[in-house]
């Protein structure tokens, strides 16, 4: 609320709006999968975004060159999506 200035009401008006575009999953959903990403990433603080990826058979946008080195899931970076997007691939 500081750093964006809104008053309590407004943040609280705000979070809800966010909250309702985003789909919360609970670590139960993609657990079985926390192995094998562990197995597959330098940097252990993303294996659960790797987990997660791989239980909904998506793609991950991030541009952390570790997160390309793993061979389960594709990964796109910022500037491989804008030039999917203005080549009409996305």
């Amino acid at each position: 609320m500081q750093k964006s200035g809104l008053s309590e009401h407004e943040f609280e008006i705000r979070k809800a709006e966010i909250e309702s575009s985003i789909k919360f999953v609970k670590e139960s959903e993609y657990e079985s999968f926390l192995k094998k990403t562990k197995d597959s990433l330098s940097d252990l603080d993303d294996i659960d975004f790797l987990a997660l990826a791989l239980s909904i058979n998506s793609s991950i946008w991030s541009n952390d060159p570790h997160l390309k080195e793993q061979p389960l899931v594709s990964v796109f970076t910022t500037a491989e999506l804008i030039s999917m997007f203005f080549k009409g691939e996305v």
